[in-house]
């Protein structure tokens, strides 16, 4: 583990007492261990007996050992979802459905962006949680569309040919 990078979740001016540590791994990307790093003062005011204590490895280094080595080693993982069918059906991972209630897991789904928070599910149980997601968008400014005088594109196909067609019209 030397080449991975630690983030404690303490806050820097908390006594030591006896805690549980709990320990982490995540990739050391902003998307990976800021939705964790933002959350530490609020988990300890709520949780004072517990440390969290994150590993932070590259995303190769992370896909390069098998989610079931990590989950040995591990008490929380912050996966991807092509993964949880594999934790699911392997036991690596537990159903969180009880531990987060029905209410909970709702809202979490409707907050989510898309179907973020259905790819964690695996039949009737919830295997992971979602932090980020990785969305493609698309925005556009009213006044240059009514420029072109054409209608707003909906698909692909007619965006690339309204630009092709603009930038042929000179504009």
């Amino acid at each position: 583990m030397s080449e991975s990078r630690q983030l404690q979740l303490l806050p820097e001016q908390a006594p030591r007492q006896s805690r549980t540590r709990i320990r982490g791994l995540t990739w050391d990307h902003p998307r990976g261990y800021d939705c964790l790093a933002d959350n530490v003062a609020e988990f300890h005011r709520l949780n004072p007996d517990l440390e969290i204590v994150w590993d932070r490895r590259s995303l190769q280094q992370f896909g390069a050992q098998p989610i079931e080595v990590l989950a040995r080693a591990y008490n929380l993982l912050l996966i991807k979802h092509p993964f949880v069918g594999q934790a699911a059906a392997q036991g690596l991972s537990a159903d969180l459905s009880g531990i987060i209630g029905r209410s909970h897991a709702e809202r979490i789904s409707r907050d989510s962006i898309g179907p973020s928070a259905s790819c964690y599910q695996w039949g009737t149980g919830i295997y992971a949680l979602p932090t980020d997601a990785a969305a493609q968008v698309a925005a556009y400014r009213p006044d240059l569309i009514e420029k072109l005088g054409q209608p707003l594109p909906r698909l692909c196909t007619a965006v690339t040919k309204q630009a092709i067609g603009s930038s042929a019209r000179g504009r």
